[in-house]
C-alpha cells in the first residue's frame, strides 16, 4: 500500500503562486517579443519607403534620383559595417568563424537578390503591391520544404499554399492590362527571399545567430560592389547623402530585432504580427507618394494574409503530425 505524502496549505499556496510568477513572466516574455516583431516590421516598412523615396523617378522628392544598384549596395555596406562594430564588441572575432561559409555566402547572394528586386519593383510600383507579392514567400517556403528540407505538408496546409498564390494572380493579374512588368521583379524578390529562409532554416543549429546575422549582408557588401561603383551617382545633397545611409541602418536594426524577438517565443507566436507590414506599407505609400491601393491589390493580399495566417495556425500542433 502506497502512503500519498501530505501537501500542506503552505506548500500548494508556494506552488500556486511559484505557477503565476512562471505564467506572468512568459506572457512578459510574450508580449515583449510580440512588440519587437512590431517594431521590426515598421523598420523594415520604412526602409522600403525611403529606397522608393531615392530611386522612385516621379517622386519629386529630388531633382536626381539614385541608381537601385547603387542604394542597394550602400544598404549592404552601411549594414556590414555596423555589424561588425556591434559583434567586435559584443563577441570578439567568433562572429567571423563560419562553419559552413559556403552555404552562408549563398544564403547572402539570396538576400542580395531579395533586396535588389525590391528595390528594382519600388521604382515603378506602390508599396502595397510589392509587399503583398512579397508575401507569397512564406508559402513558397512551405510548398518547398518537402523536397528541399523533407519537411512535407499535408493536405489542408497545401490547399493554404494553392489559395495563396491565387491571391498572387489576383494581385499581378497576368495577361491582363493590369499587370505591370514591374510585378515580375516582387516575384523575384520573393522567390529569393524563399531560398533565403530555407537556407536559415538548415542553418540553425549548425552555425551561431551572429555568425549568421553578420553574413547576411556580406554578399551584398562584396560581391555587390562593382556594380554598385559602376552604377554611382554622386548624391546632390546631404539630405540625399543621409538618406542613402538610413537603409542600411534600418535593415541592420531590423533584422538585429527579429531575431531577437524569436530568440525565446516560438515563431508561431509572433509571426502573424509580420502581416500588420501591409497596413504600414499602405499608409507610407499614401503619405509620401499618394498612392491607393486599387480592389485586386485589397483582395488579392487579403486572401495571401489569410493562407498565410492558416499556415501558421496549422504548424502549432504539439504533435508535430503532417497535416
Amino acid at each position: 500500500m502506497t502512503i500519498e505524502p501530505e501537501i500542506s496549505d503552505s506548500d500548494a499556496t508556494r506552488r500556486a503562486e511559484a505557477a503565476r510568477a512562471r505564467d506572468a513572466a512568459d506572457n512578459r516574455e510574450r508580449l515583449v517579443a510580440i512588440g519587437q516583431m512590431c517594431v521590426a516590421v515598421i523598420l523594415f516598412s520604412a526602409l522600403d519607403a525611403t529606397a522608393k523615396v531615392l530611386v522612385y523617378p516621379g517622386g519629386g522628392f529630388f531633382e536626381q534620383t539614385l541608381p537601385p544598384a547603387q542604394v542597394v549596395w550602400m544598404r549592404f555596406t552601411v549594414h556590414i559595417v555596423l555589424a561588425a562594430m556591434i559583434l567586435g564588441v559584443s563577441s570578439g572575432r567568433s562572429f567571423l568563424q563560419a562553419r559552413h561559409p559556403w552555404l552562408q555566402l549563398l544564403r547572402s547572394c539570396f538576400m542580395l537578390g531579395a533586396t535588389f528586386f525590391n528595390f528594382q519593383a519600388v521604382q515603378y510600383l506602390q508599396l502595397s503591391q510589392t509587399v503583398s507579392i512579397f508575401f507569397a514567400a512564406p508559402l513558397l517556403v512551405a510548398a518547398l520544404s518537402g523536397p528541399i528540407l523533407g519537411e512535407w505538408i499535408g493536405p489542408r496546409r497545401l490547399m493554404a499554399v494553392v489559395t495563396g498564390f491565387i491571391g498572387v494572380l489576383i494581385v499581378t493579374r497576368p495577361g491582363t492590362e493590369g499587370m505591370h512588368w514591374a510585378m515580375l521583379f516582387s516575384l523575384g524578390a520573393a522567390m529569393s527571399l524563399t531560398c533565403y529562409n530555407i537556407a536559415t532554416r538548415w542553418l540553425v543549429g549548425r552555425d551561431t545567430t551572429e555568425v549568421t546575422f553578420f553574413y547576411s549582408a556580406l554578399a551584398g557588401m562584396v560581391l555587390f560592389a562593382p556594380v554598385g561603383f559602376s552604377a554611382w551617382q554622386m548624391p546632390e545633397s546631404a539630405l540625399q547623402w543621409g538618406l542613402l545611409m538610413v537603409p542600411g541602418v534600418l535593415g541592420m536594426t531590423g533584422h538585429y530585432i527579429y531575431i531577437l524577438a524569436h530568440r525565446h517565443v516560438p515563431a508561431p507566436i509572433i509571426a502573424p504580427y509580420m502581416y500588420s507590414q501591409i497596413v504600414w506599407m499602405i499608409g507610407l505609400g499614401y503619405l509620401l507618394f499618394g498612392d491607393v491601393p486599387d480592389v485586386w491589390t485589397a483582395v488579392g493580399a487579403s486572401v495571401i494574409v489569410a493562407s498565410g495566417l492558416y499556415l501558421l495556425h496549422r504548424s502549432r500542433d504539439p504533435m508535430g503530425r503532417r497535416r
